[in-house]
């Protein structure tokens, strides 16, 4: 599991390349939710993951809600095989964004509905 970091227009890009498991989650974690500390927008691009179990799942959806009581956008982009398989298996397609749909998040809503 590695995870590289890249901005482009005032969002940062976290790519997760190799499995996102119970191995990894610990890690992933906190490395995660310290970007999404640093930043208003955080963009995960999962198209290099190669294994997605539960707690990999558990910790994208703990990002999102992290990123709605921050009033900080996350997107995901560029979805690999295995994050699709379980993504849908899960029945959480509606939860994480399509590519091509507009990008409306939960946090941004919450944040609008507030004001």
């Amino acid at each position: 599991m590695s995870l590289r970091i890249r901005m482009e227009e005032g969002r940062c890009i976290a790519s997760i390349e190799g499995e996102l498991s119970i191995y990894t989650a610990y890690d992933m974690k906190r490395e995660l939710l310290a970007l999404l500390d640093r930043h208003q927008h955080l963009e995960l691009d999962l198209s290099a993951v190669g294994e997605l179990d539960t707690a990999g799942c558990q910790i994208l959806v703990l990002l999102r809600r992290e990123a709605g009581k921050q009033r900080k956008e996350l997107t995901f982009s560029g979805r690999s095989d295995p994050t699709v398989a379980l993504i849908e298996l899960l029945g959480l397609v509606g939860y994480f964004s399509d590519d091509a749909a507009p990008r409306v998040v939960p946090g941004a809503e919450l944040a609008r509905a507030q004001a």
